[in-house]
C-alpha cells in the first residue's frame, strides 16, 4: 500500500503503509543517514498521552530479547509520536502464509512459539509488566532465515475495539487491561492461524454460535497433542488457559518429545467439565486403566494384561486421567477450577517411584481409588519433565 512521498524526523523517508489500525500506523522506511530499512510506528494520541507514551517507549527501549525486535528511536512529533525499530526484513507472519499458499510446518512453528513464549515470560517479569495485548499478524515478521521476531509497537499499541481473532474475549470491555492469560490466548491463535492457514474465529463469533474448527480438520498434519494446547490455549474462559506462558511452553515442549503420538483418550477433542457437572457425576469405582504415561512412554493396558500389569520401559511415575475428562494427563485442568479428582488405580504399578524431583528404585502403584492431591500448578498424576528426563 502506497504511503505517499513522506519523510518523518527529516530522516525516515516512507516506502508504503505495512498496517493501519485506528490511532496507529506503520511504514516501511529508508533511514535517510544510514540508508538501512526500518519500520516506524506512527500513533495518534493528544498531549496527555504523549507523555505516557513516551515513558513506556523509554521502558520498552530498554528490554533486550532474541525475539523483540529492538526499540531503536522514538520521539514527539505534532499530534503524533513515533517509535522506530530496524526492518528484519521478510515479511509479516499473515504475508508470509499468503505467499506459501497454506499453512507453516509444524516443527518450525513450534520451535518459534517457543521463542514467542520465552519472550512473554520475560516481559512479564519486568516491572512493571509489558504484555503483547492486542497484537496482530502483522507485528510477527517471518525473516528470510524463517525466525520469528515481534516489533516493539505491539507492546504499546492500545487495545481497540474492533474484533480480532487474535485479542483474547475478556480484553472486549472498554476497561480491560491485559494479563499474562491473555496473552497466552495471543500465542495460541498465532499458532493456530500458523499452523492451520486460517485464523481463528474472532471470540464475538464463536459467542454468537460459530464453532472453533478444530485445527487437525484443516490441517490433518498436526498433531493430536498440539491440539489439545492449542484447544486450552483458546479456551474462552480465561481459568481454563493455561495461566502463565511456562505452563504452555512445557505443554508444547512435552508435545515434541511425545512425537505427535496419540494418548489413546478418545477424540482429540478438548471437553470442559465444570465444578457443578463433576460434583453431580457419580463418584467412579476406579480410574480407566486405557492409557498410562511413564515418563516419555506411552503404553496401552488391556483388560488381560491387568492381573500381570503392563511392560515398563521408561523409569518413572506411573499415572492415568479419567477418560471422562478427555484431557491428555499432563493437560489436566486446574482443580480448583473444575472440581475434578484424578486418580491411580492400583493395578498400574511401575519398576521405579517418582519421589520428589528424581526416579527412585520402588513401585508406584496406589490403591485403587485413592486421591492423589494436587500441588499449586499441575495434578500430581501428572508426568513431570523433570523427573522423566533423568
Amino acid at each position: 500500500m502506497s504511503s505517499g512521498e513522506k519523510v518523518i524526523h527529516d530522516r525516515y523517508r516512507t516506502i508504503y503503509t505495512i498496517d493501519e489500525r485506528p490511532g496507529v500506523k506503520t511504514y516501511r522506511c529508508r533511514d535517510e543517514q544510514s540508508g538501512e530499512l526500518t519500520l516506524v510506528a506512527e500513533f495518534t494520541v493528544d498531549d496527555e498521552a504523549r507523555s505516557d507514551l513516551a515513558i513506556l517507549a523509554k521502558q520498552i527501549a530498554a528490554v533486550s530479547h532474541e525475539a523483540l525486535l529492538p526499540l531503536r528511536d522514538h520521539f514527539a512529533g505534532d499530534s503524533h509520536y513515533f517509535m522506530v525499530c530496524a526492518d528484519p526484513g521478510g515479511q509479516d507472519l499473515e504475508r508470509s502464509i499468503r505467499a506459501r499458499g497454506g499453512p507453516l510446518p509444524e516443527a518450525d512453528v513450534l520451535a518459534q512459539a517457543n521463542r514467542l513464549l520465552l519472550l512473554l515470560e520475560h516481559l512479564h517479569s519486568q516491572r512493571p509488566p509489558l504484555f503483547l495485548g492486542d497484537l496482530a499478524v502483522t507485528d510477527v515478521w517471518i525473516t528470510d532465515r524463517g525466525v520469528w521476531m515481534v516489533t516493539p509497537f505491539t507492546l504499546a499499541i492500545p487495545i481497540g475495539q474492533a474484533p480480532s481473532p487474535y485479542r483474547a474475549p475478556e480484553l472486549a470491555r472498554a476497561d480491560a487491561e491485559p494479563t499474562t492469560v491473555s496473552d497466552v490466548y495471543t500465542i495460541g491463535a498465532l499458532m493456530y492461524h500458523a499452523l492451520t492457514g486460517w485464523a481463528p474465529p474472532t471470540p464475538e463469533q464463536q459467542n454468537a454460535g460459530m464453532p472453533l474448527p478444530g485445527s487437525r480438520t484443516l490441517n490433518p498434519q498436526i498433531s493430536p497433542l498440539v491440539e489439545q494446547v492449542l484447544l486450552r490455549a483458546l479456551q474462552l474462559k480465561p481459568v481454563n488457559r493455561f495461566q502463565q506462558a511456562r505452563e504452555m511452553r512445557i505443554a508444547l515442549e512435552t508435545a515434541q518429545m511425545m512425537g505427535g503420538r496419540s494418548l489413546g483418550l478418545g477424540p482429540d477433542v478438548l471437553t470442559q467439565v465444570t465444578t457443578a457437572e463433576a460434583q453431580a457425576a457419580p463418584e467412579p469405582v476406579a480410574a480407566p486403566p486405557e492409557t498410562s504415561v511413564i515418563g516419555c512412554t506411552i503404553e496401552r493396558c488391556t483388560p488381560a494384561s491387568r492381573s500381570t500389569g503392563c511392560t515398563r520401559s521408561c523409569a518413572c511415575r506411573t499415572s492415568t486421567i479419567p477418560a471422562a475428562s478427555r484431557l491428555s494427563p499432563w493437560l489436566c485442568p486446574r482443580p480448583a477450577a473444575t472440581g475434578v479428582e484424578h486418580r491411580v488405580p492400583d493395578h498400574l504399578g511401575s519398576p521405579a517411584d517418582c519421589r520428589g524431583d528424581r526416579c527412585v528404585p520402588g513401585n508406584c502403584g496406589v490403591s485403587a481409588g485413592k486421591s492423589v492431591a494436587p500441588d499449586a500448578r499441575h495434578c500430581r498424576v501428572c508426568p513431570r519433565l523433570d523427573c522423566g528426563a533423568r
